[in-house]
């Protein structure tokens, strides 16, 4: 059975589980929504703790310039869009199209083409 996974990347509290719970409610099919910090918590504190600026549990967290700029060094994304400029009902009225007619070749699949393209030479 094929699964999809929708990948929403940002920086910290740009609304991106917001945007997972609204999309969830607007889809048909069931979709699980596992966010970065509920991942985490699958690991050990002594592992958490360690990581540099992680700690969420602290309250949101700020990311260096280096971190912001590499968040999005990869460029690969099926859609863009500008949540300090756009709603979350917007935003996942964006999402839906994509998701029933997605672009081809995917931006996974880029990325995957751009790390074997990298690892070959």
């Amino acid at each position: 059975m094929a699964a999809r996974i929708v990948f929403l990347n940002g920086t910290p509290s740009v609304g991106k589980s917001s945007t997972a719970r609204a999309l969830q409610q607007r889809l048909a099919e069931p979709h699980f929504y596992l966010g970065l910090d509920e991942f985490r918590r699958g690991y050990l504190d002594r592992h958490w703790l360690a990581d540099h600026g992680t700690d969420r549990r602290k309250g949101p967290m700020d990311l260096d310039q280096p971190e912001l700029h590499a968040l999005h060094d990869h460029g690969c994304y099926d859609l863009t869009v500008d949540t300090s400029q756009t709603s979350v009902e917007q935003v996942v009225d964006r999402i839906l199209p994509v998701l029933d007619d997605p672009p081809r070749p995917a931006a996974f699949d880029r990325l995957r083409r751009i790390r074997e393209e990298s690892a070959n030479r």
